[in-house]
C-alpha cells in the first residue's frame, strides 16, 4: 500500500478546521463469481479531499463534522478490463455531522441533546460498475444526563435512537461480494459510573 497525504489544520480557539488531500494506492482484491476465490486484479487508487470542522461556535453547542470527496479508480487490471472504472465500495461523497447541545439548567439541568446525520453517496458493488448501491442518509438522536452519584463520582445516563426514520439501506459493499444491511431503528440505553 502506498499513501500520500498533505493537509492543514487551524484552531481558531473555540472552533477549528482541517483540510487534507490524499492519494492511497493498494492492491485491488476481487472475488471470481465462478470459483468464489479471491485474487489480486490490479490496483485501487483513491484520490480525495477531506474537510473537517469542530468546536463550540456558541456556548453550549458543540459540533463535529466532515465531508470527504473520493475518486476511487481501478488501474492496471488484468487485460485492462476494468481500468478507469470506479472502485467498488467507494462512495464519491461522505458527509458526517454530529452536534450536541447542553439544555439550559432551568429546563433540564445536566441534560445534553445529541444528534448525528450521516450521508453516503451511491457506490458500485462490482468492478464492471453495473450494480449500484444507492445513496443513503441516516439520522440519529439522543439525550445524555450527567450528575454526581451519592458516592461523589460522575454518573452518565444515555438514551439514543439510531436510524430515527427507520430507513432501509446498505451500509457497505465491497470486493468480497457481501453487502451489509444498515442498522434498523434501534433504541439504546446505557449507564456509565465512575468509582
Amino acid at each position: 500500500m502506498d499513501q500520500k497525504e498533505v493537509g492543514l489544520k487551524y484552531d481558531f480557539g473555540s472552533f477549528g478546521t482541517s483540510l487534507a488531500f490524499f492519494e492511497i494506492t493498494r492492491a485491488n482484491a476481487s472475488q471470481d463469481p465462478a470459483t468464489l476465490q479471491f485474487a489480486v486484479n490490479g490496483l485501487q487508487r483513491n484520490r480525495g479531499i477531506e474537510l473537517n470542522v469542530f468546536g463550540e461556535p456558541v456556548p453550549s453547542l458543540r459540533l463535529l463534522g466532515g465531508v470527504a470527496a473520493i475518486d476511487g479508480r481501478l488501474v492496471r487490471t488484468a487485460g485492462h478490463t476494468f481500468d478507469g472504472k470506479a472502485a467498488p465500495g467507494v462512495p464519491d461523497i461522505t458527509i458526517n455531522l454530529y452536534g450536541e447541545y447542553d439544555l439550559p439548567a432551568w429546563l433540564l439541568p445536566g441534560v445534553t441533546a445529541t444528534g448525528r446525520v450521516i450521508h453516503t453517496a451511491r457506490q458500485f458493488y462490482d468492478q464492471g460498475n453495473r450494480q449500484v448501491v444507492p445513496d443513503w442518509t441516516r439520522v440519529d438522536t439522543g439525550l445524555r444526563c450527567t450528575f454526581v452519584g451519592s458516592w461523589g463520582k460522575p454518573v452518565t445516563l444515555r438514551a439514543d435512537i439510531v436510524n430515527v426514520f427507520n430507513k432501509n439501506y446498505y451500509a457497505s459493499s465491497g470486493f468480497s461480494g457481501i453487502m451489509s444491511l444498515g442498522t434498523p431503528r434501534t433504541y439504546l440505553l446505557s449507564a456509565q459510573m465512575d468509582f
